[in-house]
């Protein structure tokens, strides 16, 4: 998870803040001093994955368990429970604890061009990289990563948004737009987060936005190798602004669709992707638009947008929960969740769930017409003609 990591500074002094990599299971808070994610040698965490059922746990699962648990060859234990998502069969959240090792050794993809070439490889493409459009929990309000403000300021800048003018931007416009991320002047980037009000130049948005600002930081060759990412942020938007700043924060309903722009020109080697709608527990919005279009709706829309734009999608995942969520299965670390209930309720994605589908099933179709293209190929080779007849 690249992030801002604060270390303390001298006495009486601010923390010193750099931009770094650390575990997105171990984050710094708002408030530590101490440093991350350097000191973090033998310490145990519960990290947390979703799949589908193997044939064992289906076998299981149909024999009544809503509990597996699994022990690995090195004595490792995983638990799994049950989440029943309403229209969307069942998956499974696994959990176990991991022994969590420091970061370090990326400083040596700087070193020469051969361990550059291999270090990368390594780097973006075997890595999950998790961007938070959340910003810091707030104890006055609701607030984001960026704002209406920084996304309504210089919005030319940034790609897919609608023109001053108000018309929708051309496939030149957008792809300018796109460059401007990796031309952005870098000796401002000090005051990305210190006083955004001093940078006039480039767009505020572009700077803040968590996962803007990571490409920005890697280039766009580096950007192009990225595998797997996760978004997490608020899809339905909550009321009100910030108490501290007043400002309007801006949820996935506004991003998504600039972000599913950047993902198919930049990230062309992107095969997974995970969205987590995460609201901490504001009020909601029931409508997100002027259209009066419902939440329900106005998510399905995005994430389909989002899945045609990507054709080579291998993996989609909507939520990316470490715990069942409450009514939809047996977890002790839910409460209430043993209570059991008649009617489980409608799952936070709704119609949007159908897309996982879409995407399993667009990756077996394609495997199957690679397969016969190359049955028929190897065909043809094997009864070309020449000059003398079969070969």
């Amino acid at each position: 998870m690249p992030v801002i990591i604060r270390e303390k500074g001298g006495r009486a002094e601010p923390p010193i803040l750099h931009y770094r990599y650390q575990w997105s299971e171990a984050r710094q808070e708002e408030y530590e001093l101490h440093r991350l994610p350097q000191h973090m040698e033998d310490k145990p965490i519960q990290i947390f994955w979703a799949a589908t059922p193997t044939k064992q746990e289906a076998k299981l699962i149909k024999a009544g368990y809503n509990q597996l648990t699994t022990i690995t060859k090195t004595g490792r234990k995983i638990q799994g429970f049950l989440h029943d998502r309403k229209g969307y069969d069942v998956q499974v959240i696994h959990r176990s604890k991991i022994t969590l090792t420091a970061i370090s050794g990326v400083a040596i993809l700087r070193s020469c061009k051969q361990l550059n070439k291999l270090g990368v490889a390594i780097l973006y493409g075997e890595n999950s990289f998790l961007f938070d459009t959340r910003g810091s929990p707030s104890f006055t309000g609701p607030q984001s990563a960026v704002t209406m403000d920084q996304l309504s300021y210089d919005f030319d800048e940034i790609p897919g948004h609608r023109r001053k003018d108000g018309t929708t931007p051309t496939a030149e416009q957008i792809s300018h737009s796109i460059d401007m991320i990796f031309q952005q002047d870098q000796d401002k980037l000090i005051f990305a987060y210190k006083d955004i009000e001093k940078n006039e130049q480039k767009s505020k948005f572009i700077y803040q936005d968590p996962f803007t600002r990571f490409l920005m930081e890697i280039g766009r060759k580096n950007a192009s190798k990225i595998t797997k990412i996760v978004i997490q942020g608020k899809l339905n938007w909550i009321i009100g602004k910030w108490q501290y700043t007043k400002s309007i924060p801006v949820g996935l309903h506004d991003l998504l669709p600039i972000y599913t722009i950047i993902l198919k020109e930049v990230c062309e080697n992107i095969h997974t992707l995970i969205l987590h709608d995460d609201d901490r527990g504001y009020p909601q919005m029931k409508r997100l638009d002027p259209r009066g279009t419902d939440r329900n709706q106005q998510i399905n829309e995005s994430v389909e947008k989002l899945v045609h734009a990507l054709p080579y999608l291998q993996k989609l995942q909507l939520g990316r929960y470490e715990f069942v969520p409450a009514g939809c299965g047996y977890d002790p670390g839910t409460p209430g969740s043993d209570i059991i209930k008649l009617v489980h309720p409608e799952d936070e994605w709704g119609m949007a769930l159908k897309w996982i589908g879409f995407v399993e099933q667009r990756v077996q179709s394609r495997a199957l017409a690679e397969s016969e293209c190359g049955e028929r190929k190897e065909d043809r080779e094997t009864h070309k003609v020449d000059d003398f007849g079969i070969v």
